[in-house]
Parts: C-alpha cells; sequence; structure tokens
C-alpha cells in the first residue's frame, strides 16, 4: 500500500506534504494514520486511541534537515482494547504505509493509557448500577440519585493487593440541589467506590465514614444570589496599529531575534522546538511535561488523591480552538489584578502545586522521563549573557477606550466580580466532571482519531 504524505485542502487540491521533520500533524495525516493501522490488523471494534501523535525524529536527523529534503512521516498511538484491557503502543510511517513497532503494553509495571471521555461518561452508569453505592446513599439520606454527581479521579498506584494491571477510576461523588446548582459546594464524603473499567463494575467500596453533606450554596454565578454584575468598570483594548512586532511561518515563530517551532504534543499540550537566539541554539526542546497536584489528605477515604492534569487525561482534552480565544473579565480587586477567561474558573492556587518542567537535549518521547521539578521560576541564559534581547524599536501599542467585542459564539458571559468568600466556603475546584450538563452519548465516544 502506498500512502502519501499531501493532504487535502479547501476544494480538494493536494497541499504540499510537510517542510519540516517536527511539523505537526494534519488532519488527513491522522485519517491516513488509522487507516495505516487498521490495514494491519490493529484497528477492531473494541479499539480506542488513547493517544495518536507525530513520532518525532531522533536529534540528530532534525538537526541535519535542509529545507527541500524528503521527510518521512511516524506516528506513534497508543491503543487500547476495551474489551480486554490490553494497551499497544505501535509506531507507523505514513510515508511507507508500514507498521514499524508493535509492542503490548505490561500495564502493571508500565501504566495505563490515559483516561478517555467515554470512560468518565461510563462512571455514572457504573456506580449508579452498584447496590452498595445506592445503600451507602441511603444512608446518608440521599435517594434522588439523579441529583449526585459522581466524580471520577485516576487511581494512580499504592500496592494494593488485587489492583495490578487493573484500568481503574476512584469515584468520588457530590449532590446538586437542583439541575443547575453547583455540585462541588455539597460533597458527599467519606464515600468512594473504586471502578473497574474494564469489567464496567465498582471492585471495592469504602463507606469511610457518615459525614453531613454541606448545605450552603456555592453558586457564585447566580445573581439571585449574589446580585448583578457591576456596571462602573471602564472598558480597555489594547491595540497594535502596525502589526505584531513576531511573524509565523508555519510552526516557526520569530521575535526580535528569537526562533523557535512550536508543536502540540497528544500529552503535553504545547511543545517547543529548536529554540535560539540570534541563530545560537539555547533549547533543542522543552515543554511542561506536568502539573501534579498532591492532596496529601491520610484518610481512608481520600489518601489516594491527586492530579497529574497532563498525565492523567491528556492536555487536548481541556483545549479549545485557536481561533475562538475566549473574552476577558475585568479583573476583581483583590486578585492581583489579573483577568480570567469568560466561562471558566480560576483554578484555586493551592501551595502544592507543583510545576514539572520538561528540558531535553535528547529525542525520547516525553513520556518515559521528567527531568525534575522547577521550583521558583525557570530562566535560561544563552550564550550572549542576555536572557531576552533588549528591544530598542518595539512596535507601539496604543490603549483606546472603545467599548470591548462581544464574546465568540459559545462562550460563556463574563462570571461576575465577587468579594471573597467566607473562610467557610469551600474554594471554587476545576475539575469539570461533576458539572451539570455531563455530555452523554454512544458507547463509539472516543473510538479513533
Amino acid at each position: 500500500m502506498t500512502v502519501r504524505t499531501s493532504t487535502q485542502v479547501d476544494g480538494g487540491r493536494q497541499a504540499p506534504g510537510p517542510s519540516h521533520p517536527l511539523q505537526r500533524l494534519g488532519a488527513d495525516e491522522i485519517r491516513r494514520a488509522r487507516t495505516v493501522l487498521a490495514e494491519h490488523g490493529l484497528v477492531g471494534e473494541h479499539t480506542r486511541f488513547a493517544s495518536l501523535g507525530l513520532e518525532e525524529p531522533p536529534k540528530g536527523e532534525v538537526l541535519a534537515f535542509r529545507p527541500g529534503q524528503p521527510v518521512e512521516r511516524r506516528v506513534r498511538a497508543i491503543l487500547l482494547d476495551t474489551s480486554t484491557g490490553a494497551a499497544t503502543d505501535v509506531v507507523a510511517s505514513l510515508t511507507r504505509g508500514a507498521v514499524d513497532s508493535s509492542v503490548v503494553l505490561d500495564t502493571a509495571r508500565e501504566g495505563q493509557p490515559l483516561i478517555m471521555l467515554e470512560d468518565l461518561v461510563a462512571v455514572d452508569e457504573i456506580v449508579k448500577g452498584d447496590s452498595g453505592w445506592r445503600e451507602a446513599m441511603a444512608r446518608r439520606g440521599i435517594t434522588e440519585l439523579d441529583l449526585v454527581r459522581p466524580c471520577p479521579l485516576s487511581a494512580g498506584s499504592f500496592g494494593i493487593q488485587g489492583e495490578e494491571g487493573r484500568r481503574m477510576l476512584r469515584v468520588l461523588s457530590c449532590l446538586q440541589h437542583h439541575e443547575k446548582d453547583h455540585p462541588w459546594a455539597h460533597p458527599v464524603d467519606g464515600l468512594v467506590a473504586y471502578v473497574d473499567l474494564i469489567e464496567r463494575r465498582v471492585v471495592h467500596l469504602i463507606d469511610a465514614e457518615l459525614l453531613s453533606v454541606p448545605q450552603e450554596e456555592g453558586n457564585f454565578d447566580d445573581p439571585a444570589g449574589v446580585g448583578p454584575a457591576r456596571t462602573t468598570l471602564r472598558p480597555i483594548e489594547i491595540t497594535q496599529p502596525e502589526g505584531p512586532s513576531f511573524t509565523v511561518d508555519g510552526d516557526e515563530v520569530t521575535w526580535e531575534g528569537w526562533r523557535l517551532r512550536i508543536g502540540f504534543d497528544a500529552r503535553e499540550g504545547l511543545t517547543l522546538h529548536q529554540i535560539s537566539l540570534e541563530d545560537r541554539p539555547v533549547v533543542y526542546r522543552a515543554s511542561i511535561a506536568e502539573m501534579m497536584v498532591p492532596y496529601a489528605d491520610p484518610g481512608q477515604a481520600r489518601f489516594w488523591q491527586d492530579y497529574f492534569d497532563a498525565g492523567t487525561c491528556g492536555s487536548p482534552a481541556t483545549t479549545r480552538p485557536s481561533g475562538t480565544p475566549p473574552a476577558t473579565c475585568q479583573p476583581a480587586p483583590g486578585r492581583r489584578g489579573a483577568a480570567q477567561p469568560c466561562g471558566r474558573r480560576p483554578r484555586h492556587r493551592r501551595g502544592r502545586h507543583r510545576p514539572v518542567a520538561h528540558l531535553r537535549d535528547d529525542a525520547l518521547p516525553p513520556a518515559r522521563g521528567l527531568a525534575g521539578h522547577a521550583r521558583g521560576d525557570l530562566r535560561l541564559r544563552p550564550a550572549t549573557g542576555r536572557f531576552l534581547r533588549p528591544q530598542p524599536h518595539p512596535r507601539p501599542a496604543e490603549v483606546t477606550s472603545d467599548p470591548l467585542p462581544p464574546p465568540p459564539n459559545g462562550d460563556l458571559p463574563c462570571p461576575r466580580r465577587l468579594p471573597p468568600p467566607p473562610p467557610s466556603q469551600p474554594p471554587w475546584p476545576c475539575w469539570p466532571w461533576c458539572g451539570p450538563g455531563w455530555p452523554t452519548g454512544p458507547s463509539g465516544l472516543g473510538a479513533g482519531p
């Protein structure tokens, strides 16, 4: 089978093939990757693509590349069989239409593929179908289960007997007073279900303590509870009448002597490549490989709880199209003057957030290791002795008092600016799993790229 590297563009014309070994995969290449894997018998009825991305060439090949040279395109996919739990690491060549390697992963030793949307959707049906979980809810006086929002989180690995190799989620629960109520204000604490996603059942139920469910409302965006939005803030708009000072050519960005390539990894999100200043190399590859949030609760129900923001569900799961950025709201007093995107509440900044910087000078896949914890600001000092090149003649920006444009279609209205909550009020969480209107659909969600 022959597979070309060109892609379809509007009008059915063939777009030119990749111009650089690190150029991001196009939509047609992603569809072609599925075709190649299916032709080799690796895609079946129960196969899910947990991740699919560019298999970056070795560093030496990238540095030796010259414009106009042919580029071989290879992809790496992590496939999950939802009927057996088997996970396979596949590397395939789109240029040759061949599978270069296919390795069945030892999930007990190497971990599980990323959690997918259909996994999160399935949890609601699984826990509410468990008699032990329903009885535990009844002991707490909760019988209207349609208003209970299960909150699935990654299980981690704690050496618990019988969990080795299982594809699991540990499920907390929250309660809504009505369909539009914010459930995180009403946690059903002391109760957690351990769910096996392959067997689709609760394998263990922790009912550690009968605790009352907090009744205080947390609907800080409800005018009925907090009053109307402010009308005294004046609008601000920043423009660059002469255009931006940076240029973008495909995936390459240049600005004030700096040059870099952008990428997008299925787990890490944004990646930066071949960063240089005045053509002097600074960093070959950089990414924020992970954000770890250990809750450090020693209790029986939550000892396991922590967040790996990228490694659990993958960064792309929380991204939005670049063509429709969210509008910004006016800053709230006492919030360091920072504007927040409309329709998304800021993460509660806990002291234990640990950004993990990932700076590499090799071409190993990102999943194979982290460079360490970056404590404080990470500064890269090139050979010139300067962190940033001086800007003697930056292009001017002007500030006008023109009204802000309305948010793009589909954006939520700006959240109200509120005084700080009382000390007894739990902070806004950032995870949406408990939110009302959690998407539902056919079991084929996440099937294939």
